[in-house]
């Protein structure tokens, strides 16, 4: 009876799995048939609005048969609704894309349909050597007597090199029948069926675990390193305490190994593209060449899920704040509340006044600082003592001022008439309110810019050879090249106080009388 009772409980546990909950479903087998058509076994994820485009696709060609049983709802509707139901599981990639993956629940209930359809496999010869073969590694695996194992090892050495020998004595080749081919393929198709939908139960245990552990957290009953510590033992217990777990630690352990992976390729070309591998339908060769594609984007499932969950774990760990959460839980209860008040006495379509923005607290303006209580006072004001300022000097201001560039040209005009050529000779018979240091400056402008034809190469090297009896001053080691072959020529200019400056000026000669400078045409 005990056992009886246990069956019982057995039974009712699986009717209550969600699997049996969607087949039972009016609209199961369109569901079902749509989605087996926008996810093929190569398509593990795919994006939001390509999904959406497929079902509208798909539901518009049902239509056109009158097999369209889906209520009429958008494609937006249905797509939210199953993922209600856990047809669909959404969620976001790494890049932000909206995607849609199936839930292992719809792939139970896809391989259900496929097998209760006539496509289950049947008992051949084939699955039989697949038992026979398994139970004998079984076997070999669990042997404890050392002999024992080692006859066995002998033995398939034996059957090997015997095989090998006639191949190699020319032996004819044995070829693989269709209908074997063909068996084989069912076999290989019934063992790899299982493990899309097991790698979706560990993806999904994942997010339920990482539900479980972010509502602990909100809770705020448990130090956050106690919670951590049990996400960290429960995710290790589901990898390695559920068969679904294992399943995929394997499948890991095996792409991990590239020389594995890169046997299960070379089988499966040479598979293909044996003869009998040849006849196969085009749609059977794909399948068979996307079985690695197919573990690996399951696999990928499984770790995008975990990094997700590790992720959102470490953001609500760097921003948790248990007081403010408790806030935001007490207003949505409020809000729930005040909602469930509001309903009853309401009718369908009122509008609801919306708060456009938050109430501004009325609050009095308070002194910040408080230096002096007093209120501020201006400046004092001004005394007039009654004095009037002295008359000021122009003629001294004129004369602390610049280069008088007017009369320093006139100068300048008239100095070939005097016999002048050089622009010592001129400064030192200007008059003497033209002789100031500034004027040194001035004479030296004006003679760049209205005589600049005479300050060329070809001039300054004329220039040069006509005074080569003169000697330059010793050379200074912070002056150009240029500058220590120059023949300089000494000046005396005399300040507005009287007192003098002597200074060392380039030797720049003046035009003739018959090349007027430019600014007698200025």
């Amino acid at each position: 009876m005990d056992h009886l009772i246990a069956h019982l409980e057995r039974t009712r546990s699986a009717f209550d799995q969600p699997t049996l909950a969607l087949l039972n479903r009016h609209y199961a087998p369109t569901v079902l048939t749509i989605l087996a058509q926008v996810f093929p076994p190569h398509r593990a994820s795919v994006d939001a609005e390509q999904v959406a485009l497929e079902v509208e696709q798909h539901r518009l060609a049902l239509a056109h048969h009158n097999c369209d049983d889906l209520d009429g709802h958008s494609v937006r509707q249905l797509l939210s609704r199953w993922v209600r139901e856990k047809w669909l599981i959404r969620h976001l990639a790494d890049d932000g894309t909206e995607l849609f993956t199936l839930t292992s629940h719809t792939k139970d209930a896809l391989d259900f349909v496929h097998r209760a359809s006539g496509a289950h496999p049947l008992v051949s010869s084939t699955r039989m050597r697949t038992l026979i073969d398994t139970l004998d590694r079984f076997a070999h695996e669990a042997q404890p007597d050392r002999d024992q194992r080692i006859a066995r090892i002998d033995h398939d050495i034996a059957q090997l090199s015997r095989e090998r020998d006639e191949l190699a004595a020319g032996a004819p080749m044995p070829t693989m029948s269709v209908q074997r081919m063909v068996e084989n393929l069912d076999n290989v198709r019934h063992l790899v069926r299982e493990l899309p939908a097991d790698f979706a139960r560990v993806a999904e245990s994942m997010k339920d675990l990482q539900r479980h552990i972010l509502t602990q957290l909100r809770a705020g009953d448990r130090r956050a390193g106690d919670v951590l510590d049990d996400y960290l033992d429960q995710a290790q217990h589901l990898l390695t305490a559920t068969p679904e777990g294992r399943a995929f630690t394997g499948a890991l352990d095996i792409l991990r190994d590239d020389a594995t992976v890169a046997a299960l390729n070379h089988a499966i070309h040479t598979i293909v593209s044996s003869p009998a591998g040849q006849s196969l339908p085009f749609a059977e060769k794909e399948a068979l060449r996307s079985i690695v594609s197919s573990i690996v984007d399951s696999v990928d499932v499984v770790l995008s899920e975990q990094q997700r969950a590790s992720r959102s774990l470490t953001t609500h760990l760097r921003h948790y704040n248990p007081a403010h959460d408790r806030e935001i839980d007490d207003a949505l209860e409020h809000a729930l509340s005040a909602l469930t008040r509001w309903f009853p006495s309401t009718s369908r379509g009122e509008r609801v006044p919306a708060l456009p923005r938050f109430r501004r607290a009325h609050i009095g303006k308070l002194r910040t600082t408080v230096p002096d209580i007093r209120p501020a006072q201006g400046p004092p004001a001004l005394v007039d003592d009654g004095e009037v300022a002295a008359e000021l000097d122009r003629g001294y201001a004129r004369a602390m001022g610049g280069p008088h560039h007017k009369d320093i040209r006139q100068v300048l005009e008239a100095a070939p008439r005097h016999g002048y050529t050089t622009l010592a000779e001129v400064f030192q018979h200007a008059p003497t309110e033209l002789q100031r240091p500034v004027d040194v400056l001035g004479f030296q402008e004006i003679m760049m810019n209205d005589a600049a034809p005479d300050l060329d190469e070809d001039h300054l090297a004329t220039t040069q050879r006509q005074s080569s009896k003169d000697t330059a001053p010793p050379a200074d080691h912070g002056k150009t090249v240029r500058e220590e072959h120059l023949p300089w020529d000494t000046v005396t200019a005399v300040r507005p106080d009287g007192t003098t400056r002597t200074f060392l000026v380039p030797r720049m000669a003046l035009p003739t009388a018959s090349q007027p400078t430019e600014g007698g045409t200025q």
